[in-house]
């Protein structure tokens, strides 16, 4: 088991607007001698392993990094980014960071195909349970069958509960979901979650073990400004082209 500290007095709201869906907390930048040392105690533990083999090598420095960002598929200027974005290609495994015991697995119009794991073991002082999600999946390999998801409804999620190992490979990337068109990758989440639907959302890097990077596109403020710094880093980028431009043809 791992014992974390409470999160009482060191989250704030997620910055900025979302439409529907839930609402999130984050840490406060303010506490930041608490998150360091909080990270430092997670992933001290040795529990995690990288979601995939090649390791947090191809996070997205422009827009895949946990924080601020300049939304690269609904062009939403100061858009905090609740996990990273690990570029791979398509059909390439990916792998649970712990093991756990499965939640979730099915599609949705933003998060595409996608997991979601719990680990019952890494809890906070307060109540939290550590939860994982994958998102924007090729295709999802874990799943319940029908009579599994009838009795998760009559038990209230509580049964059957599957366990996933972390040798397990539980979907594929891909670029499903608000993402299609976009390179292929995979958004790795991890939140913290409580009896009475509280959601902590955590910087995946820092848990992982790795330093917290600013994404290259968090100054940018307009679309216009958006076009320029695409041209720019347009070697960069390339991948992305093919979405831009679609978007940009259905806008006209």
């Amino acid at each position: 088991m791992i014992d974390l500290p409470s999160f009482s007095g060191k989250i704030i709201p997620r910055p900025g607007n979302y439409p529907g869906g839930q609402k999130h907390f984050v840490p406060d930048d303010s506490q930041i001698s608490f998150w360091i040392n909080w990270y430092k105690d997670l992933s001290r533990s040795g529990e995690f392993q990288p979601p995939v083999k090649s390791g947090l090598k191809n996070v997205d420095p422009y827009f895949g990094y946990f924080g601020y960002r300049f939304h690269p598929v609904s062009y939403i200027p100061e858009y905090y980014h609740l996990g990273i974005d690990i570029s791979g290609r398509a059909k390439k495994g990916v792998l649970p960071i712990s093991h756990g015991i499965l939640e979730y697995s099915g599609f949705g119009h933003i998060n595409g195909n996608y997991v979601m794991i719990s680990h019952p073991h890494v809890t906070t002082l307060d109540g939290y349970v550590m939860h994982s999600l994958y998102l924007h999946l090729r295709t999802c390999h874990v799943k319940f069958n029908s009579r599994q998801k009838m009795l998760r409804e009559i038990s209230l999620h509580n049964y059957p509960q599957i366990e996933i190992p972390t040798t397990e490979v539980i979907g594929e990337i891909g670029n499903t979901g608000n993402g299609k068109y976009s390179p292929s990758h995979l958004h790795l989440q991890i939140e913290f979650r409580n009896k009475e639907g509280h959601v902590v959302v955590i910087d995946p890097a820092q848990a992982l073990g790795l330093p917290h990077n600013k994404n290259k596109s968090s100054h940018l403020r307009s679309e216009q400004q958006f076009k320029l710094f695409r041209k720019k880093h347009a070697e960069d980028l390339k991948g992305w082209e093919r979405f831009w431009k679609i978007k940009d043809n259905e806008k006209e």
